[in-house]
């Protein structure tokens, strides 16, 4: 399906309508995250129409895909909750992107559902919290931080994204590079 995005919060952009592709059943008004720009920021926008793939209003190979649902962050598998920190506002108009690392507090395997995710590896959140970070930035693809302390750890990320957290320039850039 395609739809049609208004980025109300960005004025550069909020005086017309972009297509993009989904997967997502979506309705007019509601609101989603989508890649903007050369660099593919995630920004929030409001759906304003749809149409079908058989009818349309622009050529496929030219638009980018909705990333996710505003707000959409937590899921659930074999009944061990999970939280990506993707789609969190990190400035004024900009949010994380999606399927960088997700935590989970118990001790959760690297199931066929997370694989599918695109979890390539993990690590428990039971140590140096620099260390935990560490291991994030260094992970290929998505990595799943997991155990007691995996939710303090997605806090601490979060905090060293928008600008704050007691962490090296070169761990900091590293992070931005992943995850912004």
């Amino acid at each position: 399906m395609f739809c049609a995005l208004r980025f109300t919060e960005d004025a550069n952009l909020s005086s017309r309508v972009y297509w993009y592709l989904t997967d997502l059943p979506l309705a007019e008004g509601d609101l989603v995250l989508a890649p903007v720009g050369v660099h593919d920021k995630l920004q929030r926008a409001r759906v304003e129409r749809t149409a079908k793939e058989n009818a349309p209003p622009y050529d496929p190979a030219l638009c980018k895909r909705v990333a996710a649902r505003a707000g959409a962050r937590g899921f659930c598998v074999n009944g061990v909750r999970f939280f990506d920190v993707g789609g969190v506002r990190y400035d004024d108009r900009h949010y994380v992107r999606f399927g960088r690392a997700i935590f989970s507090d118990e001790e959760a395997e690297l199931s066929e559902e997370l694989l599918s995710y695109g979890v390539k590896s993990a690590v428990s959140a039971e140590g140096d919290p620099l260390d935990v970070l560490e291991e994030i930035a260094r992970a290929e693809g998505c990595i799943l931080v997991r155990g007691k302390g995996a939710f303090g750890a997605a806090e601490e990320l979060l905090r060293v994204l928008r600008g704050g957290g007691d962490v090296s320039a070169p761990l900091r850039a590293r992070l931005y590079e992943k995850f912004l």
